[in-house]
């Protein structure tokens, strides 16, 4: 049986609706990357997209990623360039490293560490990840895909709110046409 199997034999309205919910959040995902860049530093923003996500009924109890890029060394940018990881047109997503963005990213990467202490309700079923070195946008996404069991993944920007226009329906209809693919 694939991981995609219960899918296949949903029929809608006939399944309670706690049961589709469970069903969502065994087989769905949501990465949230993060960097280190001075506009990205606002752990305000990051818990208001977190709740965001908390108030849609069928990504609530969906594993939530959140993986937090490292500062790129200057040996990392100049291989990014050399090697075409990063477009000439992505150059001013790239962090350029220094003591005042090093420390704001500390903070920031503490701020969600307390979040989670202290319980905070946008950090339900939310994993921090934090990588060990640099990996930019896609680095982020593949360090995070190798920790998952689900066959469906949500990337969402983390500094974006989901609509509230984005129905638990709209959830329920994607995973059930991805499953019939």
């Amino acid at each position: 049986e694939t991981e995609e199997a219960p899918w296949l034999a949903y029929r809608g309205s006939s399944v309670e609706e706690g049961e589709v919910l469970h069903l969502v959040a065994r087989s769905l995902t949501i990465i949230v990357s993060t960097s280190p860049a001075e506009h990205h530093c606002n752990s305000n923003l990051l818990l208001q997209v977190l709740r965001s996500l908390q108030g849609n009924k069928a990504l609530r109890g969906c594993r939530k990623i959140v993986v937090f890029d490292a500062l790129p060394s200057e040996a990392d940018q100049q291989a990014a360039w050399e090697d075409g990881t990063v477009a000439q047109s992505g150059e001013r997503w790239v962090p350029r490293g220094n003591q005042k963005l090093a420390q704001a990213y500390e903070q920031y990467k503490q701020e969600i560490r307390d979040a989670m202490e202290r319980e905070d309700p946008a950090m339900h079923q939310v994993e921090p990840l934090f990588m060990p070195k640099w990996g930019h946008l896609v680095g982020t996404i593949h360090y995070a895909l190798e920790k998952l069991a689900t066959p469906f993944v949500l990337l969402h920007q983390h500094d974006l709110l989901l609509s509230s226009c984005f129905t638990s329906d709209h959830v329920v209809g994607i995973c059930h046409a991805l499953a019939q693919r």
